[in-house]
């Protein structure tokens, strides 16, 4: 007798006011995991409630587009600010949060905050590597695990990626 795979589908964000990462992630109880769609929503508008709401409404547009339903888990990954307001610049964190609860408009039943970066980040400082180099690792890693070639400007997605896989990952542990 066959067991029937259980799909899980997240969609994971790297939440910014400027640049929005995301990437859609289906996941089988198998373990396979298939990259689904992403991309990342640009906006530099001066007015920061103008660039947030229109994050909102390229995310929603992508949410609707790609058929996803309330059954997806949405994985945002959240600010690191371990070593106060100099890692993120206090109004830029402040920004952030802002996306965050904006995303939480999204039709999603489960949600996953997620620390993702927060591993990077300190492992980056204690050996002198930049946030360049870190979108860098987050960019190679995603190409090797889906097999695709990403573009600089695709770095944002790529942290996305990772954000849903982790999201799928702590999910299947049931934590």
């Amino acid at each position: 007798m066959t067991e029937t795979c259980q799909r899980t589908v997240c969609l994971g964000i790297d939440p910014g006011s400027h640049a929005c990462g995301y990437a859609i992630v289906g996941a089988c109880s198998c373990g396979q995991m298939d990259l689904l769609a992403y991309g990342t929503i640009i906006n530099h508008n001066k007015d920061v409630v103008k660039r947030i709401r229109a994050i909102e409404i390229g995310l929603k547009a992508m949410w609707n587009d790609t058929g996803l339903d309330k059954d997806a888990v949405l994985a945002y990954e959240c600010p690191y600010s371990g070593t106060g307001a100099g890692s993120a610049g206090k109004s830029g964190l402040q920004q952030v949060w802002m996306a965050i609860g904006m995303l939480l408009t999204l039709p999603a039943e489960k949600v996953q905050p997620m620390h993702v970066a927060t591993v990077q980040a300190a492992w980056g400082r204690k050996r002198g590597v930049d946030r360049k180099t870190g979108k860098l690792q987050a960019m190679r890693a995603a190409e090797t695990f889906f097999g695709i070639k990403l573009e600089d400007s695709d770095s944002d997605a790529a942290d996305a990626m990772w954000v849903a896989i982790a999201a799928i990952r702590k999910l299947k542990e049931g934590k």
